[in-house]
This record gives structure tokens, sequence and C-alpha cells, in this order.
């Protein structure tokens, strides 16, 4: 356990006003104190590793792995000298149509996902997130080009299925 709770400050994401989604790709870690905001935000490694401090939890990131934070979760990025290549989706409620609500009130139960990791047993009503992996393959390459810049894409990041 780790105190990242402690005097979280509240951010504001700066998008344009017809957008309701972030997406930002960056290979350089100096750390983020831990703050707050009503957007959801998922984190991709793409390679290297750092960690993430959520709800004064702290979580090591690896290439592969997933973090979801949920609207206004305190969260922290802790700095990492050798760089970490990720991807960061911060969407806001509007995204999830007329789930938004739903969505956005929820926390979520298994925020940590590595390509290790499988669900567990009788987890029949769980819902898994599966990225499409031709859409990591696009973002993987413009991330090439785009380093520590803002990139804009459609959200079709992601597929929820019931198991």
């Amino acid at each position: 356990m780790v105190d990242d709770t402690e005097n979280p400050w509240h951010e504001k994401i700066a998008k344009s006003e017809h957008e309701s989604y972030n997406i930002i790709i960056s290979s350089v870690e100096n750390g983020f104190s831990a703050h707050w905001h009503k957007e959801i935000e998922i984190v991709y490694i793409i390679e290297g590793s750092m960690q993430i401090g959520l709800n004064a939890v702290r979580y090591p990131l690896n290439r592969g792995d997933i973090l979801f934070i949920g609207s206004c979760d305190i969260h922290r990025y802790y700095p990492n000298p050798l760089g970490c290549t990720k991807i960061i989706l911060q969407l806001d409620k509007s995204v999830f149509g007329d789930y938004a609500d739903q969505m956005v009130n929820r926390k979520f139960t298994m925020p940590h996902i590595s390509p290790e990791c499988s669900l567990p047993a009788g987890a029949s009503n769980s819902c898994r997130l599966h990225w499409s992996s031709s859409y990591l393959a696009s973002m993987r390459r413009q991330s090439k080009n785009c380093r520590d810049t803002s990139w804009r894409a459609k959200p079709a990041f992601m597929i929820c299925q019931q198991f």
C-alpha cells in the first residue's frame, strides 16, 4: 500500500469542445503528482515499464499491461528515468452514450490487466475488454513518429464481451 491520496489536485483535462476523448502517446515519464479528474483513463504500456499509484495501491506496469483508472479515482505516475512508451486514453462520459452514468459512477474491480492474467473461474458475468490488435498496431506505428505529443484517433479501441 502506498499513500497516493494525500493532497490530490483536480486536473481539468484539456480537449477541444467537439472531442470527448484525448489520446496521448508518450515515451517520457517524469512523474505526475496525485490528482483526479472526471474522465476515465486507460493506460496501455507499449514498451518499458512504469509504476502508477491508484487509490493507495501502487501498480507496476510492463509491456502489454493495461490499467483502468475510473472517474474521480486518485492516481499518480511515478518517475522513470529510463522512460516508458505508453498510450493514455482519457474518455469523457459522453463517449459511453446512454451508458455514461453507469460507466462513470462505477469503480473497476480489476483495474490492472496484464498479458499473463486470465479471468477467475466462474466469471461468466464479467465483462472482459479486448484490445483490437490491428488498432493497437496502428497506434504503435503512429507512436514511432509522434513521440510525446497528443495524437487524435477514433475511439474504436475496445470491445466488451460477456463471458
